[in-house]
């Protein structure tokens, strides 16, 4: 089932969203997918890669000759479709492979995290990875990434009364974003406080 370790590596899905896409959702012409029911009941589309598509090309023209009876785009025969126990042994087996059994640490959603840090390392802005992982908030998305000391280190050069180079575009969009992120995540958390108080008064 590479087609479904696809959509982890070089999509980034939920598990939940890996296991929920139909063929419908699947447009090769266009190159997109569709994330129908995305976490909150939103959708998204998603751009995959050249190597996602070529392995979802196979898959389909497989999945034609089973004679499935569903419309769950990942089957597991013709009459079901791949579930949430069958992709965990499947990563279990290709961890065995690799000789990573005993990492606890690898499971689908850290592959989802792999996947955003992978984008901004390659150069994707915030709000695009935002979009790509489906988070309704950017302070969510920085999180996620465990991004917040990349902008505070790029402050800290800053500071420096010694001439240091330019800051480069991406890490000065990347400070200016988790600055903003920061300032909001502060007036939520002040204003649970006061009402928290006030509750307490009562």
């Amino acid at each position: 089932m590479f087609t479904s370790r696809s959509w982890l590596i070089f999509c980034g899905v939920r598990f939940s969203e890996l296991i929920a896409v139909k063929v419908s959702h699947l447009n090769l012409p266009d190159r997109t997918l569709l994330v129908a029911s995305g976490k909150g009941s939103k959708s998204r589309m998603l751009y995959p890669p050249p190597e996602c598509l070529n392995a979802l090309s196979e898959w389909t023209a497989y999945r034609a000759k089973m004679g499935c009876r569903h419309d769950w785009l990942f089957a597991y025969d013709a009459n079901r479709r791949v579930g949430k126990i069958a992709v965990r042994e499947m990563l279990e087996d290709i961890k065995a492979i690799a000789g990573l059994a005993s990492h606890d640490n690898i499971k689908p959603h850290s592959i989802r995290h792999a996947f955003a840090t992978r984008l901004m390392e390659n150069g994707a802005d915030i709000r695009s990875i935002q979009a790509a992982l489906g988070h309704a908030d950017a302070t969510t998305t920085l999180i996620y990434l465990h991004a917040a000391e990349q902008p505070a280190k790029a402050m800290a050069e800053l500071a420096s009364l010694t001439a240091k180079p330019p800051i480069q575009p991406a890490a000065q969009h990347l400070a200016a974003e988790f600055s903003r992120s920061s300032e909001r995540a502060s007036k939520r958390e002040a204003y649970r406080r006061r009402r928290t108080r006030g509750t307490a008064c009562l």
